[in-house]
């Protein structure tokens, strides 16, 4: 086996860039000692890889004596290709003797990164965007509707239960404060704020309840 051909890069690793494509070069020199018709071939230690490989311009070359040529290796890394690192080789055939008059060339390694991950279409994002926009809208109608003024009941003169009961259904808190008073115990006297303004959900309504009569008592006779 002889050995006609010198073969060298400046860079044992490739650079890939973020389109997924990146190039090197080999140099090869005619070592042979006379005119000598070469053929490059790129090998590939992981077969898949080898559509990804491409040597730009002809393969096959004519050398003169001690004359070198350079080939450019250009990288196209597929979208969905895994990632991992990859290594390949230049080699140099003598055409008028393949099997016996070869030369194999320096390995060359490079990094495949993660597959970008794909961007949602237009129509996904104007599906969020919506969403949010409506979610946001039943928001502001929610807290409008729930703090929205409404009409204070009047509920002088009722029960302190079904006074209450009104209030309680109307959206409002209630404090209960008791008073002395000719009327019947348990009724409602009045009430603080008073009845034909508006408040809003969740605010405390004074209501005065009729507790009735204080005993007066029974005067006695002191002792004899």
């Amino acid at each position: 086996m002889s050995i006609p051909f010198t073969i060298t890069t400046p860079t044992n690793r490739v650079s890939i860039r973020s389109n997924r494509q990146g190039e090197t070069v080999f140099t090869v020199f005619n070592a042979s000692g006379r005119p000598i018709r070469g053929r490059a071939q790129i090998v590939a230690e992981e077969p898949h890889i080898a559509s990804w490989l491409r040597i730009e311009g002809e393969a096959e070359r004519d050398f003169d004596v001690a004359a070198a040529e350079s080939y450019q290796v250009l990288i196209h890394i597929p979208p969905e290709a895994p990632a991992g690192e990859y290594t390949f080789r230049l080699d140099m055939v003598d055409v008028e003797n393949p099997d016996e008059s070869y030369a194999r060339g320096p390995t060359v390694t490079f990094q495949v990164p993660a597959p970008p991950k794909p961007k949602p279409p237009w129509r996904l994002w104007a599906l969020i965007a919506a969403g949010v926009v409506l979610i946001l809208l039943l928001i502001g109608i929610l807290w409008a509707v729930t703090h929205r003024a409404r009409p204070m009941p009047d509920v002088r003169g009722l029960d302190v239960m079904d006074a209450r009961a009104t209030m309680e259904a109307a959206g409002f808190q209630i404090e209960i404060i008791t008073t002395p008073a000719s009327e019947e115990p348990g009724m409602v006297l009045g009430q603080t704020p008073p009845p034909g303004g508006k408040g809003h959900k969740g605010d405390e309504i004074i209501l005065i309840v009729s507790a009735g009569q204080t005993p007066t008592p029974t005067p006695t006779s002191p002792p004899t």
